[in-house]
């Protein structure tokens, strides 16, 4: 034993080494002795309640650690709560009367020879008695001691995601225990995990502890909110990486052409990190286009079960670039017709399937096709008998690919002669948002043949106006930005329509625009809170500022990062109660302030609440009676507290499960069929809900 621990000391010396190592070479300045530093790891542990037993799983989050927990093994101490959260013993009991180690060297080689079809139990083999490519690294050579670093750990994470991959490899690791015995359902359970000898001054191991209800039963939750993502010739599998409810260790992928038959097309289960910062998990599946594919996922946790199936999900590979843009020309044929030629660039990887040519009153109303059929692909000109010149006319040529992508060519406007300036455009509005875009809007003029507009402005309004278009505008839609080195509070703007004979409207009607505050207003401070009753009641404080127009409560879950709004009060009140939380939650509240244009002020110091829960009565003398495949139940009212509903659950083999939900005035329920079991549980009209009542 003491040669054992002399050289795990030696081994954490080494790596403590290595890191000061490190550090000093990217110092500017010598770094401090590190030599007495702590190797500190966590025994991180999961419990899983099943029918007739409790599985532990763990795991150790440091490589030195684990190769020391190796040596040393794992007790295990369990203590029993009752329904009153008494324990039923004095003290904890060891239920590990032999410290948990990996199998030795021999043990393993039998097992591994008896499933050698099993790549976990390889994999642990490895890591656990597998040579090291550098056996004495110089103790000089910082190089050397790297890559042997380097190599340990590689070996580390492949022990444990081998014990996460495979129960048979988790015990071989010494990483699973099971606690069989008889479960009450009114009963917790509470474990604790410790290295079974102390370890040597220059470790720091933590014990592990976890308290699993006997009513809960192993749960297979689906992965949740996959989704499928059209691309050109592929599908991506997209899977939430959002660390609450996709935690498994790896993943399966299932592919059907119908929706209801399936086939896996990966030949081990998917592994992807889950500390990486990305919001998903990408899969990315080769099909070919054009042809829908129906998936579906399902996940391995730590304790090697598979999860349920995700909801189906479906897609089409396609191709999504549109062909390139053509250019139209026209020209009046007799002053009575129209001819129309096109030139279209050629894509061989895009290929034309044909034409299609639309022409209309305005730009945006280009909504009459005039070919009854697409266009064959090496048409490129057309003649339009049925045109009205006077009022003039815009065309367009779409071109669409084989793939059903389609793009238009520029628009062109052909009109009978007139010398009659069009009216000025009316209805001119400007929108200002906080980083001084302005959006400018008009009417249009459906009776004359307006080509285009010309936008001026002004930071005077009797000054005289200058075009900020250099072309015409087409559309009734402009969008300008403001100069922010101008400290002038207004802008002003004025339209010109011009017509397809280049004739100029007046100008329009002046519309002024509000340059918006570019500085934020400071903070509110909360001042004080208090949690009574089912209610948080906050005061505060606000900042001084000139603009300000109202105050908005915001509030959110502790974990969330979204705040919603939950209150627009006035400037004058200081406090608000906030009714509507939920008991046994933790909330974060935050107050800001909103000047004349709608800006937020800097949101206050969140302040964090508990909202504490209050008992609730429970339905009584609950009774189950089956009777030729049919069970009533039955159930009086709580003692106090106004029902709104029940909700009941029943169990056909994977646990409680909610079936249906019945009204408050309700004292029986009918089931066509029978199980083994059913609870009931009673919500109140006050959003509480009782604990589940379970038939015995």
């Amino acid at each position: 034993m003491k040669t054992a621990i002399k050289f795990y000391i030696a081994l954490a010396a080494v790596l403590v080494l290595c890191l000061t190592l490190n550090k000093e070479s990217s110092a500017q300045t010598p770094a401090k002795d590190s030599v007495n530093e702590k190797i500190e790891g966590n025994i991180l542990l999961k419990v899983k309640a099943y029918e007739n037993r409790i599985v532990l799983r763990w795991a150790i989050n440091h490589s030195a650690v684990w190769l020391l927990a190796n040596d040393l093994g794992i007790k295990i101490d369990r203590i029993i709560l009752d329904e009153n959260n008494k324990p039923l013993g004095k003290t904890w009991e060891t239920i590990s009367q032999i410290p948990v180690k990996p199998l030795e060297k021999t043990s393993y080689q039998a097992l591994a020879l008896k499933n050698q079809s099993n790549n976990s139990l390889l994999l642990g083999a490895e890591a656990l008695f597998g040579n090291a490519s550098i056996e004495a690294p110089g103790i000089k050579n910082q190089s050397e001691l790297m890559d042997a670093g380097m190599e340990f750990e590689n070996k580390y994470t492949m022990a444990m995601l081998a014990a996460d991959m495979d129960t048979l490899t988790a015990n071989a690791l010494g990483q699973r225990y099971t606690d069989r015995l008889q479960i009450n359902e009114k009963y917790k359970y509470a474990y604790r995990l410790y290295l079974s000898t102390k370890a040597p001054n220059i470790f720091s191991v933590d014990t592990a502890f976890y308290m699993v209800p006997g009513f809960s039963k192993a749960e297979k939750p689906a992965p949740r909110n996959v989704q499928a993502k059209n691309k050109d010739k592929a599908i991506h599998i997209l899977i939430p990486n959002d660390g609450v409810y996709n935690t498994f260790t790896s993943y399966n992928i299932e592919r059907g052409i119908d929706g209801r038959h399936f086939s896996r097309i990966n030949d081990k289960p998917l592994v992807f990190n889950r500390l990486d910062s990305s919001s998903t998990f990408l899969f990315v599946d080769s099909v070919v286009n054009h042809k829908k594919y129906y998936y579906r996922v399902n996940g391995i946790d730590a304790f090697a079960d598979t999860s349920y199936y995700s909801p189906t999900v479906s897609g089409m590979a396609q191709n999504f670039i549109a062909p390139p843009k053509g250019y139209l020309s026209a020209v009046v044929l007799n002053g009575k017709r129209v001819k129309l030629n096109w030139i279209q660039e050629k894509y061989e990887q895009r290929p034309i399937a044909g034409f299609i040519i639309r022409k209309g009153a305005a730009m945006d109303a280009l909504d009459n096709y005039i070919t009854e059929k697409m266009l064959p692909a090496h048409q490129h000109e057309f003649i339009d008998e049925k045109t009205n010149l006077v009022a003039g006319a815009y065309y367009q040529v779409l071109a669409v690919d084989t793939s059903g992508n389609y793009t238009g060519s520029n628009v062109q406007f052909v009109f009978a002669y007139d010398s009659i300036p069009p009216i000025p455009p009316i209805g001119l509005k400007a929108m200002v948002d906080t980083t001084g875009i302005v959006k400018l809007h008009w009417n249009r003029d459906s009776n004359d043949n307006i080509q285009g507009y010309r936008i001026f402005t002004s930071n005077q309004k009797s000054a005289s106006f200058s075009p900020i278009s250099s072309d015409f505008i087409r559309d009734t839609l402009f969008t300008d930005t403001l100069d922010k080195s101008i400290l002038n509070k207004e802008v002003y703007y004025r339209v010109v329509a011009v017509d397809g004979n280049n004739n100029h409207s007046a100008f329009s009607d002046i519309v002024t625009a509000i340059r918006p505050k570019l500085v934020r207003t400071p903070s509110p401070v909360i001042k004080d809170y208090s949690v009574s009753n089912g209610s948080v009641s906050l005061t505060w404080a606000l900042p001084p500022a000139r603009d300000r127009k109202s105050t908005k409560i915001l509030r959110r879950l502790a974990q969330d990062t979204v705040w919603n709004t939950i209150a627009d009060v006035p400037l004058g009140i200081l406090s608000y109660k906030d009714s509507l939380v939920q008991e046994s939650s933790n909330y974060e509240y935050a107050v800001v302030v909103t000047d004349e244009n709608n800006k937020w002020s800097e949101i206050s110091f969140p302040l964090q609440v508990f909202v504490y829960a209050a008992d609730s009565a429970v339905p009584e003398q609950f009774s189950v009676i089956t009777q030729d495949n049919k069970t009533t139940l039955s159930w009086n009212k709580p003692k106090k507290g106004e029902v709104a509903y029940y909700v009941i659950y029943k169990d056909s083999g994977n646990g409680l499960t909610q079936l249906e939900a019945a009204d408050g005035k309700l004292t029986v329920f009918t089931d066509t069929g029978a199980a083994a079991k059913y609870g009931i549980k009673a919500v109140f009209k006050n959003n509480k809900t009782s604990a589940m009542v379970v038939s015995r």
